[in-house]
């Protein structure tokens, strides 16, 4: 069995929102990675702005379903830049 290949679900600006969706998509038994976090729930920026935001990663069979489940529109992360 091939190991699912990650990709970018949302970058989040703060550590509370993509804490929610990680909670929200293993709730729904999606598996999320967030590379790197070291802010924790007491940490600093835990509710507040994170420079660079927070990464949410998905595995690429299960991005259309994560975006629905968190409301998000294919192309919110593609219009920047």
């Amino acid at each position: 069995m091939e190991a699912p290949a990650w990709v970018e679900l949302h970058t989040f600006p703060t550590g509370f929102e993509a804490d929610a969706a990680r909670l929200m998509l293993e709730e729904a038994e999606i598996p999320v990675l967030i590379p790197g976090q070291q802010v924790g729930i007491f940490g600093p920026g835990f509710h507040g702005g994170q420079p660079g935001g927070i990464t949410v990663f998905v595995p690429d069979l299960a991005l259309h379903d994560a975006r629905d489940l968190l409301g998000l529109d294919d192309a919110e992360d593609h219009d920047e830049g």
